[in-house]
């Protein structure tokens, strides 16, 4: 047998060996590289929303700090589009990767991973629990804010209480305290001025029902919305399935589609709250909408 025929069939079948690890290797790599890329490209549409985000708190902080530095709620501070644009904005972005991930992770368990990307729930989830106690502060602002308007550090201009109805007078007068309703003129906020209210005994369960069907409470759709959504048997959605997809895809696939249902249920409820169901005429648009994406992100994460 010729030594050099059996030399130059080694090298070719070492070549080929090698060339055959060599092409494995970039296969792998590239299948690495297609596993990471999307992912990538979500993770930066995560930081546009926490970008978002940044907008509507510089936002929010700007018009509650010109209410409390005035002490007053004008006419001109019923609306604030800028804030309500932010706002709206950083929500449609929440709805739209919300939905994007759970169709990912949907694809990945009905492939066992061979398609989409269920990691994409636990970065949003992330993300989203992050925002949850950004979104609560604004809430809580809000919540001082009209926690000043009850007592009457920061009182209703004249314009904003002659464009209400005689009802919607008393409903304000209803809900400010006996001490704030002593600031304003009698015609345009009725009820009492004494300084301690007592009702008979005789009228005090009437009293009671009525006070809590008109008092003024801004939390009120934010509440509802949470008490209509999340259980102790559905917690927030993101949490639930994060944790299902890592666990088993069957219990991913049942989670996904359980979590689908709810986005479209929630997202209805929140158009109700955004659109400013409930809302006091006097209430500024900007600060009532504030409960209803804090509400959301709650459910969401």
């Amino acid at each position: 047998m010729n030594i050099r025929v059996i030399g130059n069939s080694a090298w070719m079948l070492l070549l080929g060996a090698v060339l055959a690890c060599i092409c494995d290797l970039s296969a792998r790599a590239q299948g690495a590289q297609r596993s990471t890329v999307p992912t990538a490209a979500f993770q930066q549409k995560l930081a546009q929303l926490n970008s978002q985000l940044q907008t509507v708190e510089q936002r929010f902080g700007a018009g509650a700090r010109r209410i409390e530095s005035s002490a007053r709620i004008g006419v001109q501070d019923l609306q604030a589009p800028d804030i309500e644009q932010a706002m709206e904005g950083y929500t449609e972005t929440l709805k739209v990767l919300t939905e994007e991930a759970l169709a990912d992770a949907e694809r990945a368990a009905k492939s066992q991973g061979r398609e989409g990307d269920a990691r994409k729930l636990a970065l949003l989830e992330t993300m989203v629990k992050s925002h949850e106690g950004r979104t609560a502060l604004l809430r809580n602002r809000a919540d001082r804010l009209y926690a000043q308007v009850k007592s009457g550090q920061v009182v209703l201009d004249r314009a904003v209480l002659e464009q209400l109805s005689p009802a919607e007078r008393q409903e304000f007068g209803d809900f400010v305290s006996t001490t704030a309703r002593k600031r304003y003129p009698a015609e345009l906020v009725p009820g009492s001025r004494a300084t301690l209210e007592l009702p008979q005994l005789g009228k005090l369960a009437d009293s009671l029902f009525q006070t809590a069907r008109s008092r003024i409470n801004l939390a009120a759709c934010a509440d509802w919305i949470l008490d209509s959504i999340v259980t102790p048997a559905h917690p927030a959605m993101l949490a639930g399935c994060a944790g299902a997809c890592t666990y088993a895809w069957p219990s991913c696939i049942a989670c996904v589609g359980l979590a689908t249902g709810l986005t479209v249920q929630s997202w209805s409820i929140f158009r109700n709250c955004w659109n400013g169901s409930g809302k006091p005429r006097w209430t500024p648009l900007w600060l009532y909408r504030t409960y209803c994406v804090s509400a959301l992100v709650a459910i969401v994460g």
